[in-house]
């Protein structure tokens, strides 16, 4: 998928410290939603992508490589 692809998409999860300016997630998650999609924190808003109540089409993991694994593995279980 390229990044086209990807842009054509609506609904993202964005992983990682959401809370604090400074952070990538809360960069990546604020100018996507400054561009109209549907955005939704998990780390510091929402605990796990399991929380999210809506079809995601797009993960952005900004956290611990080894963290987004545990993370990819917990959402296969549903």
């Amino acid at each position: 998928m390229d990044l086209k692809e990807i842009m054509q998409e609506n609904v993202f999860v964005v992983v990682g410290d959401t809370i604090k300016e400074e952070k990538y997630a809360f960069k990546i998650k604020n100018k996507l939603i400054d561009h109209g999609y549907t955005v939704y924190g998990v780390g510091k808003e929402l605990k796990s992508i399991n929380e999210v109540d809506d079809d995601i089409d797009i993960i952005d993991l900004c956290i611990n490589p080894i963290r987004g694994l545990e993370l990819i593995k917990e959402c296969n279980k549903n």
